[in-house]
């Protein structure tokens, strides 16, 4: 039996809604990983957190309970969620959360702002953009799922998205846009080395390594 709405929505039926985005698959494929968004009428402001739900179906479970935990990436084995947090002072970490136990670790703790998060496939680096603050002028950076041995790569290169992993964990693919298109990089992490895979009169983005040869 269906259910037939018997009134129009009013502006109080805002604080009940739940808005997901960001679906994040597990590497095992069992669960998702997403940003549920809800309204603070109190605060006047959106809060994002972080919850998880079988793909089978069940109950979710909220994974953060940050003010705006957004872009979240799984690590290869699935235990851990790398993200994304905005303080109330207008910083952005980078941070990863434990699935089973839901501690959050902050690994960046500059003024700089981070986004993009993505694990590489072998488990041992998260790559991820880096931004001075009150710009949008993304620098590729890597660092161990610890929060050590940042590094900056290729510095010289600015509005980089669209972060890509190869399967062998050896080079990155990435966006930048060169305005007013975009086109496809790819760069090797063991000396740096910095190739344009796309040549075209229009906007590439969103590059996908495909899977790692038999």
């Amino acid at each position: 039996k269906e259910n037939h709405v018997t009134r129009r929505m009013r502006i109080d039926d805002l604080t009940d809604l739940a808005v997901p985005s960001q679906p994040a698959l597990s590497p095992d494929g069992d669960r998702v990983a997403y940003v549920v968004r809800t309204l603070d009428a109190g605060e006047d402001r959106n809060v994002d957190q972080l919850w998880t739900v079988p793909t089978s179906g069940g109950t979710p479970r909220r994974l953060t309970t940050g003010n705006a935990d957004t872009s979240p990436a799984w690590s290869p084995d699935g235990s851990r969620i790398a993200f994304v947090r905005e303080t109330q002072d207008m910083r952005v970490y980078l941070c990863v959360a434990a699935v089973r136990t839901t501690r959050i670790r902050r690994l960046t703790r500059t003024t700089e702002w981070a986004a993009s998060p993505a694990w590489a496939p072998n488990g041992k680096s998260i790559a991820f953009v880096r931004m001075p603050v009150n710009s949008d002028v993304g620098r590729l950076a890597i660092m161990r799922p610890d929060g050590r041995g940042l590094r900056n790569l290729a510095p010289h290169l600015g509005d980089v998205v669209d972060l890509s992993w190869s399967p062998d964990s050896r080079e990155l693919a990435f966006t930048r846009k060169i305005r007013p298109d975009s086109e496809v990089f790819r760069i090797r992490l063991s000396d740096n080395p910095v190739r344009k895979v796309t040549r075209n009169s229009i906007s590439d983005q969103a590059p996908a390594w495909g899977p790692k040869p038999s």
